[in-house]
């Protein structure tokens, strides 16, 4: 019983999302790849910022705990913020994420070098970005 429910709840999810990125909803759209903050402004003592990553593709997307960069804008372009020493390498991509699925998604701000309010962006998976700021 709890298998043939915890399938249809996928189903369900699954459909949900065809639905939103077929119609826009939510700033989704059918053939993308969509990362959305909570927030589009955080403090700048904020550690950790937790987004969602939408695949609204019909292929899986290779993704990964540190599939992501951060970058701030500096001189009229984005610029890498580098990580700090003490942060281990990040490994390759670990999974995938199946189409027309979405999963929760974490960066921590802590581990890049020299984090001051302004401009940012993330890029998580190769193939989305999303910008916010820190104030």
């Amino acid at each position: 019983m709890r298998n043939i429910l915890s399938v249809l709840m996928s189903f369900l999810t699954s459909a949900a999302l065809f639905f939103q990125c077929l119609f826009g909803i939510g700033g989704l759209k059918i053939g993308k790849v969509v990362l959305k903050l909570e927030k589009d402004t955080y403090p700048v003592a904020t550690e950790t910022i937790e987004a969602e990553l939408y695949n609204c593709t019909f292929k899986s997307l290779s993704i990964g705990s540190y599939a992501y960069s951060l970058e701030r804008w500096e001189n009229d372009k984005w610029t890498p913020v580098l990580l700090k020493e003490s942060s281990f390498p990040r490994p390759p991509a670990t999974g995938l994420l199946s189409p027309l699925d979405h999963m929760n998604e974490s960066f921590d701000l802590t581990e890049h070098e020299g984090i001051t309010a302004g401009k940012y962006r993330v890029e998580a998976s190769g193939s989305a970005f999303v910008e916010f700021e820190l104030v």
